[in-house]
């Protein structure tokens, strides 16, 4: 029963400290606002928290994890690129679905980031690359499919459809906020393949992989075009 509560314990405290995260990252945000340039120090303030906690009390279960990737490799690379190919699909059939019914403004979580690469520093851009092709990917994966999953799981009270389905949306608000609801498809579509992913490969390395390689793909594409 303790094994239990503990297992039960570490998810909620991963969401829990996401949130708080959330927080200070906005709070920060709007008190220094008139001070700051760019979001550089503020990224830090939002991912810096969760990492150490991914450090810190999560050593076990990335070993595990490991562990079960390098067991069934071919399993694990099966789906990696089972995964990235999901991926763009998505982004190109969502986009054209944009496009069709006549919304081309990006999400303002995209806005910023091309903003980073057109007018930011090489530390900005530096700092870009590391939080979102690195720290990003492990920490939200971590969150949003390895702790939220748990979460929901209990004593299997919801159907693994449902899961994917809150995983994703979830993890899409996280982009988007309440403010830019047309933009959560785009980011929900993509969690629930990442969410899809992880319950297929039975593993959290995989999610992290292809989100990773998105990622790289992504900000790539940013310094290219727009640094």
């Amino acid at each position: 029963m303790i094994e239990q509560k503990g297992k039960f314990l570490i998810p909620i405290i991963y969401v829990s400290t996401l949130v708080l995260s959330v927080f200070i990252f906005f709070g920060l945000r709007l008190i220094l606002s008139s001070i700051l340039l760019d979001d550089s120090i503020l990224q830090l303030a939002f991912y810096l928290p969760v990492y150490l906690l991914l450090i810190l009390l999560f050593v076990p279960a990335w070993r595990n994890s490991l562990i079960h990737a390098v067991k069934q490799s071919r399993k694990t690379l099966q789906y990696t690129l089972y995964g990235v190919l999901l991926m763009f699909l998505a982004m190109v059939v969502i986009g054209i679905v944009y496009q069709l019914i006549g919304i081309n403004d990006t999400s303002e979580n995209q806005a910023f980031l091309d903003s980073l690469a057109l007018n930011g520093s090489i530390y900005d851009k530096i700092n870009l690359a590391v939080f979102a092709i690195v720290l990003a990917p492990l920490v939200e994966e971590m969150v949003f499919r390895n702790a939220l999953f748990q979460i929901l799981r209990t004593n299997n009270m919801l159907p693994i459809n449902v899961v994917i389905t809150i995983s994703a949306f979830t993890f899409g608000l996280m982009h988007t906020g309440f403010s830019d609801l047309v933009q959560v498809f785009y980011y929900a579509g993509l969690g629930a393949i990442l969410g899809y992913i992880y319950y297929r490969s039975e593993t959290i390395v995989t999610p992290i992989l292809v989100h990773m390689l998105y990622n790289t793909y992504g900000v790539i594409v940013m310094l290219i075009t727009l640094g």
